[in-house]
């Protein structure tokens, strides 16, 4: 039986962290490519605009979120019909919890959901939340 010579070859290892790579990034998100203190880039207020066009009405829907610092937001949709002819607006308080892909929001009501979190081309002006794309308003 023939024994192979043991080789003294050094373990393998994971490359070294190289330009634009965050090795010890703090959990949460990672918003604009650069570190960022957990939930930080979501801090501010987001709106969405949408229009549905039927055969008798034309409605649109404007969608904001408010995201404060110490984990307070605030749901508001307006939804306007051309043949009401006035808006109807109602609003919802909510507390939230940003994970590294996600955000868990739980309503005032007791209601928690969990929905993917990104922000799109690196631009800390457009979220998209649960799939739909936001931009910032302040």
């Amino acid at each position: 039986m023939l024994l192979a010579p043991a080789c003294d070859a050094p373990a393998p290892a994971a490359p070294d962290a190289g330009p634009g790579i965050v090795a010890d990034a703090p959990e949460g998100i990672i918003g604009g490519g650069g570190t960022a203190e957990a939930g930080s880039a979501i801090v501010g207020e987001w709106q969405r605009f949408e229009i549905a066009e039927f055969e008798q009405d034309l409605i649109t829907t404007t969608i904001r979120w408010r995201f404060e610092p110490g984990g307070f937001c605030r749901r508001t949709i307006t939804t306007f019909s051309a043949v009401e002819g006035f808006p109807r607006t109602t609003q919802r308080d909510c507390g939230y919890d940003v994970g590294p892909l996600e955000i868990t929001i739980t309503f005032d009501t007791g209601d928690a959901s969990v929905f993917p979190l990104s922000f799109p081309g690196f631009d800390p002006d457009r979220m998209l939340l649960d799939g739909l794309e936001y931009r910032r308003v302040a």
